[in-house]
Order: structure tokens, then C-alpha cells, then sequence
């Protein structure tokens, strides 16, 4: 007898507008009264800024490990799925820029160590590839186009120091709530040195295979050439994979973006799954939409069926 199945589903709109879900606890326990799950974004942090944290969220959602659904087990440790951006910079670590984790303490543990280790990394990778009066850059994780955090650039640790000051002391006005510091939401803060150009070439991946590229500069296309670019994107994924214990969730979309430093060598920016952003042309967005939308059929007729 054939079962008759109800599908439920929330859009990220819908869950900001439940306000008794005053942490991600309420929807990994609305999740695990179905079947099954499905999650379409990377992490249930994406947008909650301001409501919920990203640690909560990750914390919450590996409830779901042996949950029926997409994703579950091993796949919800994926640090690309969790945006957690250390972590796959770690991992990957020769291929990308160097990175220092700086945590946000509440605390005063370690303070001294970690901003001696600081300034030495500043002094190891000044001017690194930028030559010019900010050499570093801060990020934050779990962040999409900066919504959530938008980067700052410094050049001495005393312009750091300024900086950190107002990172403790004032609202950040890119959550979506009032009156949030970034340290009532971010455990850490990426450091990093600059790269001197802004020629970034992104690179859409399906199940591990280079498709095409896009939102890609020209110079740097012209300059490495497709393939290497393709080539190079593909060994990233490749490594992140194995360097992940295959955590890392590769047998759908994603997108790994590149830069090249002044010394011609291509270095990951970004990774991006699930709802990574693919545009491109139009035939090449046709292509994608029709993967994607093949993947989520798949995935539900699996679960269905099972």
C-alpha cells in the first residue's frame, strides 16, 4: 500500500518570523518529528544573525545525524555545509592564504599568548602580496557576502587594536537586529594578508568536476587560463574531501573561488555549497538549475522510497 505523504516546508522568511523559535533548538525539534529532513542552504545559521549563533546552530543542527534526510551523519561535520571558514582553510591549508583564528574571548584566558601570536603572524606577513597602507584584512565566518560582518582592513597591529575596540564596544549594524556586538554572535575573527589584485575567478564544480567558470575577471582568466583554473579547483575539492574524512559534501554544487598572487600562484578565497551562488551565462545557468533540481528529486525519491 502506497503511503500518502504530507511535505512541509519553510522558507528562512518564515522561521526569522517565528519569534518563539528564540534558538535553532525549536527547528531541529520540528524537524525531528517528520520522516525526514531536507535542508536547501548551508547550515540553519544562514540569516539568523542577530538571533541565533552560529555555534548554537552548529551544536543543534548534528541532532539530525541519524535522522533520516539531507544532509545527516558524517555530512553534518562538513565545515564548507557549516560555513565554518577556519576549519576549511585549515584543512586545506597549502592552498590557501595564510589565516590566524583570532577568538573573541569573554574571557580573559590566553589573551597575552594569542596577541603575541598575532603580532608575529603580522610581522611574518606584512606585505605579503599587498604592498600598500592596509596589509591585512578581517573576515568573519559563517558569513555570505558579508551580510552579518562587513570586512575591515588595517596595516599596524595598533590600527588592529582600534579596531578590535570597536568590535567589543559597538553594535554591528549588519546583523539583523538591534544593539548586537559581533562578539554576541562570532566565536572567532579571521586574519589574513591582502592580495594585491581584486581579479577573482569562481569556479562551479558538480560532483567533484569543473563545469564552468563565472563571475570570473578577465585578466586572471586570461591570465592562468580556463583549464588550469578548472584544474586547480577540482584538486582543492579533491583535498578537502580526503583532508575532511569526506565529510565535506561534494557530490553536489559547489563553487570554489580563486585568486593568484603577485608570484602567479592560485590560492582558494571561498568555498560555497548548496546554495551557492552559480551565474554565469545564460546556458550555463540553464544547465546548473536543471543539476540542482535533478539533485533535490533524486534525494527526495530516495527518502520516499526508503
Amino acid at each position: 500500500m502506497e503511503k500518502d505523504w504530507e511535505i512541509e516546508y519553510m522558507y528562512l522568511k518564515d522561521v526569522r518570523l517565528n519569534y518563539d523559535w528564540t534558538h535553532p533548538k525549536f527547528l531541529v525539534d520540528w524537524l525531528l518529528e517528520s520522516n525526514f529532513h531536507v535542508l536547501l542552504c548551508q547550515g540553519i545559521h544562514n540569516g539568523m544573525f542577530g538571533s541565533w549563533k552560529p555555534n548554537d546552530c552548529q551544536q543543534e543542527i548534528l541532532r539530525l545525524q541519524n535522522h533520516p534526510g539531507f544532509p545527516n551523519g558524517l555530512h553534518l561535520q562538513d565545515p564548507v555545509l557549516n560555513a565554518d571558514k577556519f576549519e576549511y582553510l585549515c584543512a586545506v591549508a597549502n592552498l590557501c592564504l595564510p589565516s590566524f583564528k583570532f577568538p573573541l574571548f569573554q574571557n580573559n584566558t590566553k589573551v597575552n599568548e594569542v596577541m603575541e601570536s598575532l603580532q608575529q603572524f603580522l610581522v611574518t606577513y606584512k606585505a605579503y602580496d599587498f604592498n600598500g597602507p592596509h596589509d591585512f584584512i578581517i573576515k568573519a565566518p559563517f558569513v555570505q557576502n558579508q551580510q552579518g560582518f562587513l570586512m575591515k582592513y588595517f596595516g599596524t597591529y595598533a590600527e588592529f587594536i582600534k579596531l578590535l575596540h570597536g568590535i567589543y564596544t559597538k553594535a554591528n549594524p549588519n546583523i539583523n537586529k538591534n544593539n548586537v556586538l559581533s562578539i554576541d554572535v562570532f566565536p572567532y575573527l579571521i586574519i589574513q594578508p591582502r592580495i594585491g589584485t581584486k581579479q577573482e575567478s569562481k569556479v562551479i564544480l558538480w560532483n567533484g568536476q569543473a563545469q564552468f567558470v563565472c563571475g570570473s575577471s578577465k585578466g586572471l582568466k586570461q591570465l592562468k587560463g580556463e583549464k588550469e583554473l578548472m584544474d586547480f579547483a577540482e584538486s582543492a575539492c579533491k583535498q578537502l574531501n580526503n583532508r575532511t574524512n569526506k565529510a565535506f559534501l561534494s557530490d553536489g554544487i559547489t563553487r570554489v573561488d580563486l585568486f593568484c598572487t603577485k608570484d602567479g600562484n592560485l590560492i582558494v578565497n571561498e568555498f560555497e555549497s548548496l546554495d551557492a551562488n552559480y551565474s554565469s551565462t545564460e546556458s550555463n545557468q540553464s544547465k546548473t538549475a536543471q543539476l540542482i533540481q535533478q539533485y533535490y528529486v533524486d534525494i527526495l525519491s530516495k527518502l520516499i522510497n526508503s
